[in-house]
């Protein structure tokens, strides 16, 4: 059984929650390096992740992304984790959305 197919769904196993995080349906998540482009990635990833939810290793900060004009989010930190999501289907992961900085102010 590898990494990716022993990870159980329960985001408090492999991720750190706090008020600024928020669950993201995975197909509201446009990954800005394709999984497929980072296998290796992936799977160390999943790794990691599995390691976390043994408590071998600490868990992760949700994932970072940033809304688009669409209004799904592309993926700006964590896209070996979305990529090992998808491959043990979850259907959602834990985000921190970052914000669009405020424009500077005229002089």
């Amino acid at each position: 059984m590898s990494a990716v197919e022993s990870l159980p769904y329960g985001h408090h196993l492999y991720f750190e929650h706090d008020e600024d995080s928020t669950v993201v349906a995975l197909g509201h998540l446009v990954a800005s390096k394709p999984p497929a482009s980072q296998p290796d990635s992936v799977a160390t990833a999943a790794a990691r992740m599995a390691e976390a939810a043994r408590g071998e290793r600490g868990r992760r900060q949700p994932i970072v992304v940033r809304p688009l004009a669409t209004g799904q989010y592309e993926i700006v930190d964590g896209n070996a984790t979305y990529g090992a999501a998808l491959e043990a289907k979850w259907s959602d992961l834990p985000v921190r959305i970052q914000r669009a900085r405020d424009a500077p102010e005229q002089i």
